[in-house]
């Protein structure tokens, strides 16, 4: 007597066989693709695709540079086609120097110092310290005055000195005989990104 195949065994083990696609790729099983010849370009189309988005949604004419490929690469980031303002990433800010009141920190022991620019540096507000004096003689009255301190910064790439200015300010009230003096001097940390 023949035997009767087993149809539902039969269809099991022809559908654990068949591909299927999954993301546009053939596979076996969700997440187990099965690559063959023709995937290479379908692969590749995606690749170029976000690569594309991904420059051309980048604000402000900013730019990504690569150098270099596989495991050696290196990537910037670049306004426009000005190339002082190339920047590495990946990189950290590293402290370079502190100050207090106005003063300046020498990069030029930093490597490609004369490339550099005001940009590529950050000045932090470590601290500020104030000292205040009043002086009163006669009548007693007073007078009383206010300011802003503005921090400004300048770079010097042929000597590799970053300057900083607005750290000190000094501020007086009143007049020769009856006056009051404030003195701000603040210390700075001085970050190279």
């Amino acid at each position: 007597m023949a035997k009767i195949p087993n149809l539902k065994a039969i269809r099991d083990w022809v559908e654990s066989k068949r591909l299927t696609l999954t993301n546009s790729l053939l596979a076996t099983q969700a997440g187990v693709s099965a690559m063959d010849a023709a995937q290479g370009p379908v692969i590749q189309g995606q690749f170029d695709e976000i690569n594309s988005k991904l420059v051309t949604q980048l604000p402000n004419d900013v730019r990504l540079i690569t150098e270099g490929s596989g495991a050696g690469a290196t990537y910037y980031v670049q306004l426009g086609a000005d190339a002082a303002s190339k920047k590495q990433l990946g990189r950290r800010a590293r402290l370079i120097g502190t100050i207090t009141g106005n003063g300046s920190v020498s990069c030029a022991g930093i490597s490609g110092y004369n490339k550099l620019n005001i940009n590529d540096f950050i000045v932090e507000i470590a601290s500020i310290g104030v000292t205040a004096s009043y002086y009163r003689s006669g009548s007693g009255t007073g007078d009383s005055a206010s300011g802003t301190c503005g921090i400004s910064k300048s770079y010097n790439a042929s000597t590799g000195v970053l300057s900083v200015s607005g750290l000190a300010y000094s501020l007086m009230a009143g007049n020769s005989a009856n006056y009051g003096k404030a003195v701000l001097s603040a210390t700075a940390k001085i970050y190279l990104v």
